[in-house]
């Protein structure tokens, strides 16, 4: 049985992915890739093969745009829409590949936070290797002000309002300058992401 959903509880955004790269690998040789989906959508995409040095993955091309919409419940949240993110590396001279670990963030927390940069712990891993993932979601159709908590333009002033909650396994990392830390430090540390700070 299907429900009508009228269109003024339809959010519709433009997003950006970019996946920069995969450090603190505890192997030195390999092809990785990785694959990444929305669920409950057809989007869906896959990063070049890239040879792994000095640890870590680095993929030079791994810029993807794709659009999503996301329903505003009765009660004035966002319904959930996830991102899964899967690390694969090559066997049998690439004829099959085997999964490392994967990554979820959910695209309705980053609703109206501006760009996000951040590195995610994998998961399902062996390793405490991380992925460093940049998503911006930019409104394209629909009123925000619906929201139970309406979005306010990040400034100065509100800053503290957008704390990074997309993903409870986004590690801190003050060493990467390429990277803004300044909502994840006010995030209270989960036992995963405190198990990796000795890497740095």
């Amino acid at each position: 049985m299907s429900f009508f959903i009228p269109n003024s509880r339809k959010m519709k955004y433009s997003c950006t992915l970019t996946l920069h790269d995969l450090n603190n690998l505890p192997y030195t040789t390999g092809q990785y890739f990785a694959k990444w989906k929305v669920t409950n959508s057809s989007d869906k995409g896959c990063t070049s093969r890239a040879t792994v040095k000095e640890n870590k993955v680095v993929w030079n091309d791994a810029h993807f745009s794709f659009e999503v919409t996301l329903i505003i419940a009765r009660d004035g949240s966002l319904q959930p829409s996830e991102m899964i993110i899967s690390v694969k590396q090559e066997t049998n001279g690439g004829q099959s590949s085997d999964k490392i670990g994967n990554v979820t963030i959910s695209l309705s927390n980053l609703v109206g936070q501006g760009p996000s940069t951040q590195r995610y712990l994998l998961q399902n891993s062996k390793s405490n290797s991380l992925l460093k993932v940049s998503l911006e979601m930019k409104l394209l159709r629909g009123d925000p002000q619906l929201l139970k908590n309406p979005i306010l333009p990040i400034t100065n002033s509100n800053k503290k309002l957008h704390l990074n909650i997309n993903s409870s396994h986004a590690v801190p990392n003050q060493n990467d300058k390429n990277v803004n830390y300044s909502n994840a430090l006010e995030d209270p540390l989960t036992p995963s992401s405190v198990s990796v700070l000795g890497a740095y």
